[in-house]
């Protein structure tokens, strides 16, 4: 070779190693990351919101406290309806445009709640919140696709960050009524925050270029429905779905059960609430910088562990004569769970089976995000009907489906799973 073609080849290969430095690894999938947790964290203080108003709801529609919770849940059910055609549809088209079209509905939901909200109509409030969870939907069935085409099977840090979005969501929503007396007012501001974070992932959620070239590819019903036939992926989405149902039911009961039997009162109470969401916020954020340092292969371990931590306070923590410690305890629970929902969340996308066919990795997502709504809106349900009346009941169920979760991902073969870099 001669030494001027030597020279073009070293200034041909120079952008190319620049090029291979930004995309898709460098600070594009950060912009990426930062555009779905603005959205999710702006649809989860819309969903949030209504807990908040809560107790002005049951006065001025004239309903009771349990119609609020059914009013809260209404988003849990458009996910688990319209979760899987979301991940169908993020497999056909771009996946950061299947999920912002739901966004879109949602948005359109937020500012119809508005609308509705003095008509005084309980089922047009909850026709409302059924919109608003359209964008969850898509979120939570694409964003398996979306952070692993930026991430690739690294996405325990990424879905950290996801997964994150929720409590902090949810924690504006729950203050947003302290910041106003009326109720529309707080209504407005929710709408006003969530078109914002919605317009912020319209801007930064982009589908990785070579991604974006081969959406739309032809893939058959058959090879659809061959993904509802393959057990670890349904084994994989029950380890974020049983949390979720029992994190539903810890966060919903602790305040009312620990006051009724521990002797606490309901400022107290409602602070390791707030505790609880904020162990899960800042773990859920840190932790997997942590699991890089030591190793991917122990993501398993770390699941079962957060699982156990959380079973065994919940099962055996109740007896502590203390009842402030007691509830003191059941607080520091969120930072357990900080540890499970994302690396739960993120071990489907971690399957080689799933990593080998990214083309139907959208619809094993909504399939995911099916049974996790399923389980917020189902689980709860299951829990309070096996408990009735007795508190220490319902926390030693919660604590025993957590534990199941644990036991269920450690149960998938490590040959199964791809923890090696990519």
């Amino acid at each position: 070779m001669s030494l001027n073609e030597e020279r073009r080849g070293a200034c041909t290969s120079k952008p190319l190693a620049d090029q291979r430095i930004l995309d898709p690894y460098g600070v594009k999938k950060w912009i990426a990351l930062a555009g779905i947790f603005l959205c999710h964290v702006a649809l989860e203080c819309a969903v949030g919101v209504t807990g908040g108003v809560g107790a002005r709801l049951v006065s001025d529609y004239g309903i009771n406290p349990a119609d609020v919770g059914v009013l809260a849940s209404a988003s849990f059910l458009t996910g688990a309806v319209f979760a899987i055609p979301f991940g169908v549809l993020g497999d056909k088209i771009q996946v950061s445009t299947a999920m912002k079209i739901g966004a879109l509905i949602s948005l359109a939901g937020v500012w119809m709640r508005v609308a509705f909200y003095p008509t005084g109509q309980f089922w047009l409030y909850y026709l409302a919140t059924f919109v608003i969870g359209f964008g969850l939907a898509g979120l939570n069935a694409n964003s398996l696709k979306y952070l692993s085409l930026w991430f690739k099977n690294r996405i325990a840090l990424a879905m950290g960050f996801y997964v994150a979005g929720a409590p902090v969501g949810i924690t504006l929503g729950v203050q947003f009524p302290a910041l106003f007396e009326s109720t529309m007012a707080v209504l407005t501001a929710t709408s006003v925050v969530s078109t914002v974070g919605v317009l912020c992932f319209m801007l930064l959620g982009k589908t990785p270029q070579k991604a974006a070239e081969s959406a739309g590819s032809h893939i058959g019903i058959s090879e659809y429905l061959a993904v509802f036939k393959r057990p670890w992926v349904w084994i994989a989405s029950l380890v974020i779905a049983l949390p979720m149902g029992a994190g539903t039911t810890f966060a919903s009961s602790l305040t009312a059960a620990v006051v009724a039997s521990k002797g606490v009162t309901e400022i107290f109470a409602n602070n390791m609430v707030t505790l609880n969401s904020f162990g899960m916020m800042t773990v859920s954020i840190l932790f997997p910088f942590v699991l890089e340092k030591i190793g991917m292969k122990r993501t398993q371990a770390c699941i079962l562990s957060g699982c156990l931590c959380i079973f065994l306070i919940c099962v055996f923590g109740w007896f502590i004569p203390n009842g402030e410690l007691v509830v003191l305890l059941l607080g520091i629970t969120g930072f357990f769970n900080g540890v499970v929902n994302p690396l739960g969340k993120a071990l489907l996308g971690m399957l080689k089976e799933i990593i080998r066919e990214p083309e139907i990795m959208g619809v094993a997502g909504g399939l995911q995000a099916t049974l996790q709504n399923l389980g917020a809106w189902l689980i709860p349900v299951l829990i309070a009907l096996g408990a009735g009346s007795n508190n220490y009941a319902l926390f030693a169920i919660t604590g025993i489906v957590y534990l199941a979760a644990g036991i269920i991902a450690f149960a998938i073969p490590r040959r199964l799973i791809s923890f090696d870099k990519q």
